[in-house]
């Protein structure tokens, strides 16, 4: 699969986010503005993924907000034939059977 994650976000005193378990940006100090974090497919997994954030506070009030999150995710396309490729296979293999079947009719008439 191959995903993104990304968004922004500030933490009162400091903290950090985590998607299944991995660090995802570095520790964001400070509650003065947003700081970026996200990560490409390295750390998604297929299925349920958790993402998680953790925050350190040193006493008084806590708080901390995320802002603009966005995942986006593609499944790798399979190796599966379309239709129309089968059907030329099977074409394919028929010609190459009555091929080698005229061939044996005429090496048997000629003997």
């Amino acid at each position: 699969m191959n995903a993104t994650l990304s968004g922004q976000a500030l933490f009162d005193n400091f903290g950090e986010v985590f998607l299944n378990g991995n660090q995802v940006g570095g520790t964001i100090t400070g509650f003065g503005s947003l700081s970026p974090f996200g990560t490409n497919s390295n750390f998604f997994v297929a299925g349920l993924n958790t993402l998680s954030f953790v925050l350190h506070n040193e006493g008084g009030p806590e708080a901390f907000q995320v802002a603009g999150l966005t995942v986006t995710a593609a499944p790798l396309a399979g190796a599966v034939p379309e239709p129309a490729s089968w059907a030329l296979m099977l074409v394919g293999f028929g010609m190459t059977g009555a091929a080698v079947r005229r061939r044996s009719r005429a090496m048997t008439v000629a003997n």
